[in-house]
């Protein structure tokens, strides 16, 4: 084999990687745009004003649930020894780090648990997560 032959067939396979790298980054932003968080609508209303539980004793609700990019729906849900877990995707807005996995909700975190609950806009599950943890959770109807 010539040395032209070799370079044309590494050409050829760095294109065959880089289309692969590039239709797969696509497909994953097509996914996290069409479930992922939103300023748009019902939903994105809700995400503008809702606000933290006040777990702290602090007389109220004061702090955002959403920083811009935290919130999202969440995708499934199941019940463990220490509570609700829930299964969520995308990047947390803060860098660009990834979310995606389970999380264990604390049960003082839920609407339902709070004195002036809040309904999910479209009948879904959704959360807020901030460095690492959920700050904010609606249940999906039925949960």
């Amino acid at each position: 084999m010539t040395d032209k032959t070799v370079r044309m067939i590494i050409a050829g396979l760095l294109a065959l990687a880089l289309g692969f790298a590039l239709n797969t980054t696509r497909l994953i932003i097509v996914a996290a745009g069409a479930d992922g968080h939103t300023h748009e609508g019902e939903v994105g209303k809700f995400y503008q004003s809702w606000k933290q539980p006040d777990i702290e004793g602090y007389g109220g609700r004061v702090a955002s649930c959403c920083g811009n990019q935290d919130c999202r729906p969440i995708l499934a849900f199941r019940r463990s020894p220490g509570g609700w877990q829930v299964q969520v995707e995308g990047p947390d807005g803060h860098g660009g780090r990834a979310v995606s996995g389970w999380y264990m909700v604390p049960d003082k975190i839920w609407e339902d648990a709070q004195p002036d609950p809040r309904e999910s806009p479209d009948e879904r599950g959704h959360v807020c997560i901030n460095g690492g943890r959920i700050i904010c959770a609606v249940r999906s109807g039925g949960i």
